[in-house]
């Protein structure tokens, strides 16, 4: 199994981080380090060193814009990028749900498309964050080509996954814990219609836990849940799912 997005490298495993790559190695999961920040990428790209089935991504996530320098961030992302193997920029994007103000959102936008530029410079997938911001997302993503896009912890209803779908580039939707919960009939409903070569699925840990862990500290290691979810609702059998969502990592982050 292929966690596509987690923050294994975070501070918040310092105390169990290694019995749970113990695991992770064990129970054959590999996972995408997600990172957040210059300095929190940096430890994704460190720790991916040590352990052959982690892969890590470079990315400064958009609550960042208040204390970046978009100049000295894109040094910083292209000196990184020319020195170390990453398997994806990202995390990046909008997030609109405690910044709503038109300087905000002009920010976070230059420092989306820093990301957008620099994928296609370097030929890499890029993660995407988008929250209370599907329309901007859109309308800044309809203005590029030949990208492969990764919609990170995806949320959105059958409309978004067929207005995404459209887009003249690969774009995967990839799906949380919040697949399991009782409200996300949208997303339940979602996740039906995603074209199967176009699935992804991720813990997002130590966030988002899964039905029957909400409230506790997401690992990689509860991934199986969310696949249990989302083949119940496809009508899969779970090791068929496995396969398809495995595939689909591979070919998306090369790896």
């Amino acid at each position: 199994m292929i966690d596509t997005h987690c923050h294994l490298h975070s501070k918040e495993f310092d105390s169990n981080r290694g019995e749970i790559l113990s695991e992770l190695k064990q129970n054959n999961i590999q996972a995408i380090l997600v990172g957040t920040s210059i300095e929190d990428s940096i430890e994704a790209i460190k720790l991916a060193k040590d352990y052959n089935f982690l892969y890590p991504s470079l990315g400064v996530h958009p609550h960042e814009y208040e204390v970046i320098d978009i100049n000295t961030v894109k040094q910083e992302m292209d000196n990184i990028l020319s020195s170390e193997y990453v398997s994806a920029i990202g995390e990046c994007g909008f997030d609109f749900y405690y910044h709503q103000s038109l300087e905000a959102k002009e920010q976070q936008e230059n420092l989306f498309r820093l990301h957008l530029d620099l994928a296609l410079k370097y030929n890499k997938p890029i993660i995407i964050h988008t929250r209370d911001s599907f329309e901007d997302t859109y309308r800044v993503l309809s203005e590029y080509k030949d990208l492969v896009i990764i919609l990170h912890c995806f949320t959105g209803d059958v409309f978004w996954v067929n207005k995404f779908t459209d887009l003249a580039y690969t774009i995967y939707f990839s799906f949380s814990g919040i697949i399991t919960f009782k409200n996300s009939t949208d997303i339940q409903e979602a996740v039906k219609i995603v074209p199967e070569n176009r699935l992804l699925v991720e813990t997002d840990s130590p966030y988002l836990a899964p039905i029957p862990h909400r409230g506790k500290q997401n690992t990689p290691l509860f991934l199986e849940y969310n696949i249990r979810q989302i083949a119940n609702l496809r009508g899969l059998e779970y090791q068929t799912l496995i396969t398809i969502l495995d595939s689909n990592a591979r070919e998306a982050f090369k790896i």
